[in-house]
Parts: structure tokens; sequence; C-alpha cells
């Protein structure tokens, strides 16, 4: 199926198949997992015991607004080049249990200020994975990988209309060689390649999840 919301599975017991995007995966006990809209998720196999998903449109909880490690250019919400997952300890996971549940809890219920409670814990939900993978992983905040987010998030943005490299790097105020040069030590090889096989992966879940013709697809992706 394709995401037309932001996403958040958390797969508690037992392991399975799947594919992101068109990528193959397999999880243990006890991950979570982090999907934007338009990512593609399917399941090859499951062998799941209990599972849970959250989800969430961008006018209900617009990630963009807030701290940049909460955002959708952020550790978790990043972007389609990469797919996060977080693996929480017992302690961790005791602190999420206890924030789904109450969440569940207030969603089963109708009293004053609904909306504001199910933000807010859906607020401390992502708070505590992003301290989790904080603490499992070293997280890069160097010009490069700041770059990189950056470059990323704006061609996610406009890759049906924008084609050119030069555009990107003139609206992030580098010259395209600048840009290329920073991206090299990451081991991006070539920026238009970057942005052709982002066009390529909305092809594709257009093909598959959608009734449009080629002609149609390619005029919707400007080509």
């Amino acid at each position: 199926m394709q995401q037309n919301a932001y996403v958040i599975y958390w797969i508690k017991e037992r392991k399975g198949t799947y594919n992101i995007d068109f990528e193959q995966y397999t999880f243990d006990d006890n991950v979570l997992f982090f999907l934007s809209p338009g990512q593609v998720f399917t399941v090859d196999s499951e062998q799941i015991k209990t599972a849970y998903k959250l989800t969430f449109v961008r006018d209900f909880y617009c990630i963009q607004t807030h701290d940049q490690e909460l955002a959708c250019n952020g550790i978790l919400f990043n972007n389609i080049y990469e797919t996060p997952f977080v693996k929480p300890c017992e302690k961790d996971t005791k602190k999420l249990n206890f924030i789904l549940e109450s969440l569940i809890e207030e969603f089963q219920q109708n009293e004053t200020a609904q909306y504001d409670m199910l933000q807010s814990y859906l607020k401390q939900f992502i708070i505590s994975a992003v301290r989790v993978q904080k603490e499992n992983h070293i997280i890069k905040e160097d010009v490069e990988t700041r770059l990189f987010k950056d470059f990323s998030l704006l061609v996610e943005q406009n890759f049906k209309t924008i084609h050119s490299v030069t555009d990107y790097a003139n609206r992030l105020g580098v010259s395209p060689k600048s840009i290329s040069k920073h991206f090299q030590k990451l081991g991006v090889k070539t920026l238009s390649d970057f942005i052709k096989n982002r066009i390529l992966l909305e092809a594709k879940r257009l093909l598959i999840y959608t009734d449009k013709t080629v002609k149609e697809i390619a005029f919707e992706l400007g080509h």
C-alpha cells in the first residue's frame, strides 16, 4: 500500500519481511519504523503476534513546523532516502508503552480538548523515539549532512517540476560545484542521478499503485 499520511509501525513480537519503497527489510522483535506520505509499504511474509500502527495527517501534527530533530527533515521522518529503524531497550519500551496506552485511552474517550491531548501524546512518543535513536546511533550534524538533508527535502518537494542540479543549488545558496564536492564526502555519486532516482521511484509507485497511464505519469513528472 502507498502511505498518504505519516505512519509509525511498532512491531512488538515476532518478525517479518517487508518492502519499503521496493527495498526489502527483515525485522526482529520490538522495532519501530517511520514512514512519510507517499512511501510504499508491502508485506512479503510475516509472523507477527503484536503490532501497532499510528497514523496521522500533516494537518493534525505538522512536524515541519517543529524542532529540526522532530521535523520531516529530522531524525525519524527524514526522507525516502533513509528509513530509520528504532530499537528501544526494555526501559525505553516501558516508557513508549505508557505513552501509547495513554494515547489509546484518550482516543477512546470523548473528553474536553481531546484533540490537544492526542497531539501531546503523539509528540511525546516521537520525542522519546528520537532520544532512543540518538542514544543508539551517532547522529552526524556536520555541514555535509545538514546540506544533504536540505537538498533531499528540496528534491522531495519539487522533483516533479525541477530537474536541474543548478536550480536546487541556487535555492540552497551554493554553487553546483560546491554542493557536489560536499556530497562526494558522503558517498553521493552524482546529484543528477539522485534527482533521476527520485523521479523513477515515483514513476514505479504510480505505475503499480494507480490506474494512470504511462503518458499521464510522464506528464505528471514533467517528462
